[in-house]
Order: C-alpha cells, then sequence, then structure tokens
C-alpha cells in the first residue's frame, strides 16, 4: 500500500510517537528495577525477612527428599531377585 504526502507524515509522527512513549516507559520501568536491586543490595534482610526460613524449610524438604529416595531404592533391591551366576533368566 503506498501513502503519500500529508497521510505518510502523520502516519510516521504517530509511530514515532508511539515509538517514543515505550521507549520512555522502557526506562522508566529499568530505573525502577534498578532502584530496587540496590536497595534490596543494601540491606536485603529487610526486603526478604523470610529467607532463613525458607533455607530451614527447603533444607527440610530436601532430607525428605533423600529419605524417599534411599526407601525407594531399598525397596527396588528387594524386589529385584538375585540370580546366581551362571544361571539364565528365561522367560516365558
Amino acid at each position: 500500500m503506498f501513502i503519500c504526502g500529508r497521510r505518510r507524515i502523520s502516519l510516521i509522527c504517530i509511530i514515532k510517537a508511539a515509538l517514543e512513549a515505550e521507549r520512555d516507559q522502557l526506562f522508566a520501568e529499568k530505573a525502577a528495577l534498578e532502584e530496587s536491586i540496590g536497595a534490596m543490595e543494601a540491606a536485603p534482610e529487610t526486603y526478604a525477612p523470610g529467607v532463613e526460613e525458607a533455607k530451614h524449610s527447603w533444607e527440610a524438604e530436601k532430607a525428605e527428599l533423600i529419605k524417599a529416595r534411599d526407601e525407594a531404592l531399598a525397596n527396588l533391591k528387594v524386589s529385584i531377585p538375585v540370580i546366581p551366576q551362571g544361571r539364565r533368566l528365561v522367560f516365558a
């Protein structure tokens, strides 16, 4: 589609304004994120009061997972028959 004259100029101006508005919004978001990251780095305990609780919770969950894994491996070893060496396993 070919657009000429004033329509083309106005369309270019509209697109330029939209792009500039989006750019300004992205710069504002970036500045806000950089500010919040800087504040978090300066005083992490005030922004993340539950970090120690989360670490403790994770350690407890990890211990449960390890225990469940070990139990599953033990059950697997019990359920697999041991075949003496030299014998063949025959499937029906």
